[in-house]
């Protein structure tokens, strides 16, 4: 089944283990968008996956940075 709700508070009071978990969070800008971004956040959902499961999550980028990736410039840190 697909939830919506606040992925903290829901991962928080879950006990079962996921296969998938995805996170829709808005980009991480403001205090309440970026606790989804936390390194709590992130071990609160390795806490749920199972061993083989997926984390989900979208995170913008900006143009330049996707540019010099995609045209392969070699000036960017890695």
């Amino acid at each position: 089944p697909i939830t919506v709700a606040d992925p903290r508070a829901f991962l928080r009071a879950a006990t079962e283990p996921y296969d998938l978990i995805l996170i829709g969070a808005r980009e991480p800008s403001s205090g309440s968008s970026n606790r989804y971004f936390t390194v709590e956040m992130f071990e609160l959902a390795a806490r749920r996956l199972r061993a083989d499961g997926v984390l989900a999550f979208r995170l913008p980028a900006s143009e330049s940075l996707s540019a010099a990736i995609t045209s392969g410039r070699s000036d960017m840190p890695r």
